[in-house]
């Protein structure tokens, strides 16, 4: 009964491999791009919207850029939202750190930041113009 599954499941594959012989290699190629480009479209397509809606920066404002922040850069940043590190440090030597009694406590939620590495934008809680013209002059320095 095993061998005879076994003969049928090899037969099958042998079918399979000689209909695929058929094939052209361009097909292949067109129909694996097309299959990438319904999955992932939508999703490029957002998230290259939000790279445009950053603004000019260091890098290309254009596709390219995007793609630069996106395929390079963004698979090597770190995360960015978690204390761990400092929580492990303080237990090591806590004389590194300011005493928590100088630190006034946060009010509201973090900012909300995009998702790529560069440029990297705050995407609300947006200082007043007289914050960023005093910012901007130091940048400067």
């Amino acid at each position: 009964m095993a061998s005879q599954i076994r003969q049928n499941a090899i037969s099958a594959y042998h079918h399979l491999l000689s209909r695929a012989n058929h094939l052209t290699t361009t097909t292949i190629l067109t129909t694996i791009s097309l299959a990438s480009i319904l999955a992932f479209g939508p999703s490029a397509y957002r998230d290259y919207k939000t790279y445009m809606g950053y603004g000019p920066s260091g890098l290309p404002y254009n596709v390219f850029g995007w793609l630069l922040a996106t395929v390079v850069l963004r698979p090597l940043t770190s995360e960015v939202f978690s204390t761990a590190l400092y929580s492990r440090a303080i237990e090591q030597d806590a004389r590194s750190w300011l005493p928590e009694s100088v630190l006034k406590k946060r009010k509201g939620e973090r900012p909300a930041v995009g998702p790529h590495a560069a440029p990297q934008r705050q995407l609300d809680q947006i200082p007043g113009k007289e914050v960023q013209k005093v910012c901007f002059c130091f940048s400067r320095l």
